[in-house]
Parts: C-alpha cells; structure tokens; sequence
C-alpha cells in the first residue's frame, strides 16, 4: 500500500473512531471495518486506472477517424482463440490488419524491447516522483498479433499482421526505440496509409468478418 493510500485508510479510520460506539465491538468486527475501506481504496485506483485507459482509446478512435475510406477501424474486441486477448482498436485497411494497443500512460517511459518489464517514472502531487514497473506492452501487441494469425491460418492466407503501440497521452517520455512504437497519432495513421497495398477488398471483408 503507498503511503498516501495508507494516509487515507488512517484518516478513515480516525473518522469512524468518532462515529462509531466502539464498545463491545470484537476484533473481527474491527478487521471487516478495516478490510472494507482498503476495499474501497483498490477499487477507487481500478477505477482511475480504467478511466486513463477509456481516454486514451477515446483519442485514439478520434485519430483513426480521420483514416480513409477504404480503411475499416474496429475498437474493444474480444477474442477467444486458445487464449483470450482484448484489442483496444483493430484497423483493416489495404496493407495489412493494424493491431493497435493504446497506452494512456504519462511520464518516462524506459525498456528495452526484449525485456518483460518497463519502468514508469512520473511526477506525482507534493512534488514526488513514482517509479513503477509496467508489463511490456509490446510483449502484449506480440502475443496479440500470434492470436489474429492463428484466427487467420487457412481462413484467410497471404493477410500481413502488424501490431502497434501507441501512447496517446501528450506527457509521455518514450525512451524506447522500435518498430511499430508510436508517440505521435499523425505519424501512426501515415504508416499505415503508407504501407504497401496487398489485400483486396474481399480479403478485407473477411478479415473484419472473422474479427468482429
């Protein structure tokens, strides 16, 4: 628990040590009270966790909006093929199937591409500074792209699988360099309007109906 976390839990506590008739509760009764508001702390960070998360894929929907017709821009699919992978947008577009997982995270932002972990570092209210550890989310956007492969074999053949990785917060630091990493929306969509056009538009039908 952080220690703001645990300044709250304690002020909670202080406040409902002046609400409460204390006497003759037991110590069980005591653990539930506490065990309720470190509940309500978690589920409050989830909370803002999954808010950051619906902006930066509400940004990125606004970016790719602007694509071209011939593009088709698929957003929270949930796939089940031997393993279960959510994919935050999917873009079908002439040069190949676009798989977009979006990060709203703000700060610095280090690794390397082979590692399974990345470091956050951010700012933080009182001046501090947070370092934390991420999962690689471009271990994530390989596992995904494996996944619409295996969906693809046979079904749909000769279909490139790109997987991309983009941060949409405009307060992120980026310090790692790779394919397929992108800090700036405009410079995503003209890669993928520029990749060279392989399927037609029968192929890109099929691969939106296999997806969606």
């Amino acid at each position: 628990m952080r220690l703001g976390q645990l300044g709250v839990l304690v002020g909670t506590l202080i406040v409902l040590s002046f609400n409460l008739p204390w006497e003759g509760y037991s110590a069980l009764q005591l653990a539930v009270v506490i065990a309720g508001a470190v509940t309500v702390l978690r589920l409050r960070r989830r909370a803002a966790i999954l808010k950051s998360g619906l902006k930066g894929e509400a940004a990125a929907l606004r970016l790719l909006s602007g694509l071209p017709d011939s593009c088709t821009v698929l957003c929270n699919l949930l796939l089940e093929e031997r393993h279960r992978a959510e994919l935050d947008a999917v873009v079908v577009a002439p040069g190949g199937v676009f798989l977009i997982e979006v990060k709203n995270h703000a700060g610095e932002i280090s690794g390397r591409l082979q590692d399974d972990f990345w470091q956050q570092k951010r700012a933080v209210r009182g001046g501090r500074v947070l370092e934390r550890s991420m999962q690689s989310p471009v271990k994530q956007s390989r596992r995904q792209v494996q996944l619409v492969r295996s969906i693809f074999h046979k079904r749909l053949t000769g279909c490139p699988v790109w997987g991309c990785v983009y941060f949409s917060n405009p307060y992120a630091m980026v310090y790692v360099q790779g394919e397929g990493i992108f800090t700036n929306g405009q410079a995503m969509c003209e890669a993928i309007e520029a990749a060279q056009p392989v399927l037609s538009k029968e192929k890109m039908q099929t691969a939106v109906r296999l997806l969606y």
